[in-house]
């Protein structure tokens, strides 16, 4: 009996040993003219627009974390700037280049804002 668990012990090892840590994670820079980032900022807009800022936001140092080998998932992560007011603003979008224009592109968080104080 006591081999049997030795046994058991053994085979179950290398299946814990190549468990996958999740897709891979690669930061990138964006440029301002980047689709996924146009797809970000007229977003973020939108959403200050109904919160009552009806100023457009100024983008400055987009970048992003691609992690999925299917389609493309962004973690983006902008500064945006309205006159003297700062905010750090993420946003996770699904890039499917398969599909027509108006569905290319799916946000699937965000955006979330905070203020940047210097």
């Amino acid at each position: 009996m006591f081999n049997f668990w030795i046994i058991l012990f053994m085979s179950l090892v290398p299946m814990v040993a190549c468990k996958e840590d999740g897709p891979a994670r690669m930061r990138i820079r964006l440029g301002n003219d980047n689709p996924v980032v146009v797809f970000m900022m007229n977003d973020i807009n939108q959403y200050y627009t109904t919160r009552g800022e009806g100023t457009v936001q100024t983008i400055l140092a987009p970048e992003a974390y691609i992690i999925e080998p299917t389609g493309t998932k962004y973690e983006i992560s902008v500064h945006v700037t309205t006159g003297s007011t700062s905010r750090e603003c993420t946003s996770t979008i699904m890039e499917r280049p398969w599909l027509n224009d108006q569905e290319k592109y799916e946000k699937l968080e965000g955006p979330n804002c905070i203020g940047i104080y210097f």
